[in-house]
Formats: C-alpha cells, structure tokens, sequence
C-alpha cells in the first residue's frame, strides 16, 4: 500500500505520525549539534542528561514515554524537559501541515517541505540556546536544497525567474529552470543579509549579522514559492 491508496485526511495522519517519530530525532539533534565531542550517532543510545543513564525503548516512544513518565527519569526521578514532547508533537504538526497546504497527491513536494520545517526547528531552537546556527543545518541545507529543487521543479512554484528560465509554455517549471532559479535564489537570500551585515558594520563599526544567518538564509532562498498560490 502507497500513500495514493489511501484517504487524503488518512495520508495527513500517517505522515503527521512519522513527523512524531522523527521529532525524537530532532530533540538528539538539537541537544547534540552544538555540543563538543558529540554528534547525532555519538553515543549511539540516548541517555537522561540529569543521571546519564541510558534509555531503553520504552523510555524513547516519542510523546508517549513521557507522558507515561509524567515527565521524570525512571532511573533517578529527575524532570524531563517538556522541550522534548513539545519538539515532537510542533514536528508532527509542521508535518501535517505541509500534507494539507500541497494536497496529499503531490508527496515529493510534501516531503521535500516537511524536511525544510524539521531543520528549521533544530536551526530555532539551537540558535535560541547557543546563539548558533549548526553548519550541519545551514550549509547542509545549501548542499540539499538545490538537489531538492532538481528533484521537485515544484519547489519553485510559478515564480517569474524559473519561469523565464525554463521557456516551458504553459508555465510549468521544468528542471533546468528549477535549478537555476535555486541557487539564483541562494545567491540574493546570502547577499541580501551580507548587504545588511555590511551597512551595520559601517554605521555601528560592530559586527552586526551572524555568518550563521547569511548561511541559513542562503539556503532558504533556494527553496522559492509562490506562497499566494498556496494560501
């Protein structure tokens, strides 16, 4: 059984799940990247930051564990962040919203969003505790999202650019376009914050944007649409 063969609020559902099950995911990455001598697959089981005890299985079933838990270590009855469940139902949420705004036909499309979403929640709460952008989300966005676009030309929606680009009649976006309208898009999302950062350098003489911005940014003007279309 596919996506296609089943109902569109049932398509939402089932992916809406696997956000969930991702966003466990996501909280060893956001409590990981910033952190030396630890990546997301070192160490490979998960542990309870107050004790240090590793975690079974029954103590990582994302939203339920902790519920179950009510929000304590079974090891040393320390409190669990509600960080943790709140990452993977917003995950699970972003997820099922990406279904609803593409239509639960057009799955690339849905999961190449959803991907986007995920790692802008990591790079946002990262950011919000360490006043950095992981270069695994910014430039690994950089790397994936053109691919992305070369993969899914609809990622560009019917912006002019691609349009122009692509000369396909009708005004459908074909891949050649695509691509070439992404890393155009990358070079004004970067640019734009790098005019910025420059102008306030001179004004204040302080450094006054993040390389992690610019990065981030370059890597979301890849990634164009016309959002009016979706709305």
């Amino acid at each position: 059984m596919t996506f296609s063969d089943l109902p569109p609020g049932a398509v939402a559902l089932t992916w809406a799940l696997m956000g969930l099950m991702v966003g466990s995911f996501l909280n060893v990455c956001i409590y990981r990247l910033p952190l030396e001598g630890m990546s997301v697959r070192s160490p490979r089981r998960s542990h309870c930051p107050a004790c240090g005890a590793q975690l079974g299985w029954k103590e990582n079933i994302p939203l339920v564990s902790w519920i179950v838990q009510a929000g304590r270590c079974r090891h040393c009855n320390g409190r669990i962040s509600l960080r943790y469940p709140l990452v993977e139902a917003s995950n699970a949420g972003l997820w099922y919203t990406a279904v609803v705004l593409a239509g639960p036909n057009h799955w690339p499309l849905w999961a190449c969003w959803s991907l986007v979403l995920s790692g802008l929640l990591v790079a946002t709460l990262v950011d919000f505790d360490c006043f950095q952008i992981p270069d695994e989300i910014s430039l690994g966005g950089c790397l994936l999202a053109p691919l992305a676009c070369l993969w899914v030309p609809s990622l560009q929606g019917q912006t002019y650019l691609a349009q122009i680009l692509s000369q396909v009649p009708g005004g459908e976006v074909d891949r050649v376009g695509a691509i070439l309208a992404s890393l155009a898009g990358m070079g004004v999302g970067a640019g734009a914050l790098l005019f910025i950062g420059a102008l306030g350098r001179k004004i204040y003489g302080v450094e006054a944007m993040g390389q992690g911005d610019v990065k981030l940014l370059a890597a979301g003007g890849v990634v164009e649409r016309d959002w009016a279309g979706v709305w």
